[in-house]
């Protein structure tokens, strides 16, 4: 069978990918920030809606063995969008919080065997050329997804003043995707060998060769530890803007946040992902990774910078994230490639999976104490310690150039 156009599916699976994630582990925080729940409550309960994607360490086997790609992949999408349905009911209850927060776990691990079958697709539909050409397209899109959530479910909340409202709109864009790719997507053979796995192919021995491989503690290391300072900011970033100045915060309307990150922010992130994808297909991940790792970590400096100055003008606010969000789309994307390269080989879609898992594990795991060190600390000092943690990141990504350089070495990884 004549495979399908990458275009034609490949952009849209990888900007719905990020729909569901950030909607449970960032619009989670926004929610319960307007329902008075504190930072501490806040970072701990949206960082724990991380735990399912650390599933991706054992459900990849799974999912890989019991049906074809594109089944889980639309499937997955389409009851999504149920739950969206039931989220804006919920919404409007006395028990909101509560039961959004049920909501928010199930519409994560749904989320998670998403994943999964979207990284199989990934793996097994294009060829290691294009891993690495497209690594900067799929990058760009799955923020582009994010920005979508992030900014403009943000955006919509500051206008409308309504979960339920917005709530509805994303209804309505999971409730399409699924339609195009349920036509857009392949049934080949890449899906059909995913469909039967052999008997030494299943969960234990998949698991086992996982953690055989040669480099596989600075493997996880670089996996845990690369956004060990990003996983607290991200989880910090809104309610700073939210609280008022009198508690450190720089009380920034909504709607402006919204605006911030859904403008000039998808297009310098688009920029920073497209630049760092044709650096590598051009000089080299191994080439590259330390300086990327660098340059991803660095901008955090600004906002230990806007702690302590508190800017009144949103033009240095917003000059600012989009400065940082550049900066992100470069780092990210080194991540994503690191992830695939480590994986390459047989049953290369579980082991990309664990490696997702331990890269949740090492956002969550952080940000579940962010919260708690900023109620403490206060926003200037914990944007301090914030930059600090730049160093383990930095300590990782240098040992990460250790291990690319050792699998270059070996003739399994030459492609």
């Amino acid at each position: 069978m004549k495979k399908k156009p990458i275009l034609g599916w490949f952009p849209l699976l990888y900007f719905y990918q990020a729909l569901p994630f950030f909607w449970v582990t960032s619009l989670s925080t926004v929610f319960y920030k307007q329902m008075g729940v504190s930072n501490t409550t806040a970072a701990l309960l949206s960082s724990i809606f991380y735990a399912p994607w650390i599933l991706k360490a054992f459900g990849g086997p799974w999912v890989q063995s019991r049906s074809t790609l594109k089944r889980w992949i639309v499937g997955t999408q389409t009851s999504i969008a149920l739950l969206m349905m039931i989220s804006s009911i919920v919404v409007t209850t006395p028990f909101s919080v509560t039961g959004l927060s049920i909501l928010f776990m199930l519409i994560a691990t749904l989320g998670t065997l998403h994943d999964i079958a979207a990284e199989g697709e990934y793996i097994h539909a294009l060829t290691s050329t294009q891993h690495a050409s497209m690594i900067g397209v799929r990058a760009t899109f799955f923020r582009l997804g994010w920005l979508a959530m992030q900014g403009g479910a943000i955006t919509l909340i500051g206008i409308t003043g309504s979960w339920q409202k917005v709530i509805l709109v994303y209804l309505v864009i999971m409730g399409i995707v699924p339609l195009i790719l349920s036509r857009t997507l392949n049934s080949d053979s890449a899906a059909k060998h995913l469909s039967v796995a052999k008997e030494e192919e299943k969960f234990l021995k998949i698991l086992a060769q996982y953690f055989k491989k040669n480099e596989i503690i600075d493997i996880l290391l670089f996996l845990l530890l690369y956004r060990f300072s990003e996983s607290q900011l991200q989880k910090l970033a809104i309610p700073f803007f939210i609280d008022p100045r009198v508690k450190g915060g720089l009380e920034i309307p909504t709607t402006s946040i919204g605006v911030i990150y859904g403008t000039l922010g998808p297009l310098f992130l688009t920029l920073g992902g497209l630049l760092s994808g044709w650096l590598i297909s051009r000089y080299g991940l191994t080439r590259l990774i330390v300086t990327i790792g660098i340059a991803a970590n660095i901008p955090h400096a600004l906002y230990t910078w806007m702690a302590f100055h508190q800017p009144e003008k949103i033009i240095w606010v917003a000059t600012l994230i989009n400065i940082e969000q550049f900066f992100y789309g470069v780092g990210f994307t080194a991540y994503l490639l690191f992830m695939v390269k480590t994986a390459q080989g047989k049953n290369a879609t579980a082991h990309y999976a664990i490696s997702a898992g331990f890269m949740a594990m090492g956002m969550m795991i952080p940000g579940s104490w962010s919260g708690w060190l900023a109620d403490r600390l206060g926003y200037s000092w914990f944007f301090v310690w914030v930059l600090v943690s730049v160093i383990p990141s930095v300590w990782v990504t240098i040992r990460g150039r250790n291990v690319l350089q050792r699998l270059e070495k070996e003739p399994s990884h030459h492609t």
